[in-house]
């Protein structure tokens, strides 16, 4: 049962694959180690596919990768929005929707926000990553605002793997990438996220395979009411226009300060914005890298972050004959620790 049929699953030979509820997955030997013991580092198909890819060996020659974690949305918030305007703008109309925010996924994702008061981006993931986020796996980045400054990240207090990302500076006028780094974020299985993204993409992120950086490009122009990524008179016209009425999804944007009710307030901040526009796009930050040999029975320090970095990856260098299998590492705060008991903030190879 939940066996698939002879088929090429990569590899030399074809082979014949567990399908998902199968109950050989994850039910072999929970001790046993690739690479240790006669367990070999791949299974049947050869490079690259890993014999232990799970919580534990599979039952079978081949072994089942579980899905990577991916990217499903990225909403923008703020603490001060009203509920009745959250609720009209979050994706799902009155009592529905993400109850967050306004969904920025999708083909309008570069599209101008119009409201004042934005200050926190929620990342819903596809699977439970809360273990292996950091502070500093992520960054904002703006033309105008630089290296926004981010408040401790949260995790599933918003909702089920939901990243609450608070920006206490608040978000103005400005072209803006949300960046997660390659290789830090990962499910319970080891995977990671699965991370690419395109502008106005509708499905979630990712290629497919695990692994990838994910920069999602948004832009906020408070007051632009029309959309032309300009303040101008008209913004504030259209606002008064509407002024008496109750923000819904066809008129939310012009309850620029997003209280839940069009007032002569909203036409009159439009009308404070008047000339704003947007600068090019951003240039997405660069991870900071750190490389280190890797000698058996050597313990490694890795040094605190060097001035203003967005994240430290540590890039281990084969110079010995220790097989990298045998490096346990463990991802923390942006630095590297061991899964035993040594300090943090080392590398300890075994």
């Amino acid at each position: 049962p939940n066996l698939g049929p002879l088929q090429n699953n990569g590899g030399s030979t074809d082979t014949h694959a567990l399908l998902s509820g199968s109950p050989a997955i994850d039910a072999g030997d929970p001790t046993a180690k690739a690479g240790v013991d006669g367990i070999p580092v791949y299974d049947q198909r050869g490079t690259p596919f890993v014999r232990i890819a799970g919580a534990a060996i599979d039952i079978g020659a081949l072994e089942t990768t579980p899905a990577a974690p991916q990217v499903v949305d990225v909403i923008l918030g703020g603490s001060g929005w009203n509920a009745d305007f959250v609720d009209a703008v979050d994706d799902g109309g009155v009592g529905a929707g993400n109850g967050l925010g306004y969904s920025l996924a999708g083909s309008h994702q570069l599209d101008s926000v119009p409201w004042f008061g934005a200050n926190v981006l929620y990342v819903r993931f596809s699977k439970d990553v809360s273990a292996s986020i950091a502070d500093a796996d992520v960054a904002l980045t703006g033309t105008n605002g630089g290296s926004y400054t981010l408040g401790t990240l949260a995790y599933g207090v918003d909702g089920p793997n939901v990243l609450t990302i608070p920006v206490p500076g608040g978000i103005g006028a400005d072209r803006l990438v949300l960046s997660i780094f390659d290789g830090v974020i990962e499910d319970g299985d080891g995977n990671a996220l699965d991370g690419e993204w395109t502008s106005g993409q509708t499905t979630p992120s990712g290629e497919g395979t695990a692994g990838g950086r994910f920069d999602f490009f948004f832009n906020v122009l408070p007051g632009d009411v029309d959309g032309s990524l300009q303040v101008d008179a008209i913004d504030a016209q259209l606002a008064f226009i509407a002024n008496g009425a109750a923000a819904a999804i066809a008129n939310a944007r012009n309850d620029v300060n997003a209280s839940g009710l069009i007032l002569a307030d909203d036409a009159q901040l439009a009308f404070t914005n008047n000339g704003f526009g947007l600068p090019a796009p951003p240039t997405p930050p660069t991870a900071v890298v750190v490389t280190f040999p890797l000698l058996a029975g050597e313990d490694i320090n890795v040094p605190g972050k060097p001035a203003n970095p967005d994240v430290i990856d540590a890039a281990i260098e084969q110079l010995a004959d220790e097989p990298l299998r045998r490096v346990k590492l463990n991802r923390l705060r942006g630095r590297f620790a061991i899964l035993s008991k040594r300090p943090f903030g080392h590398i300890f190879v075994t």
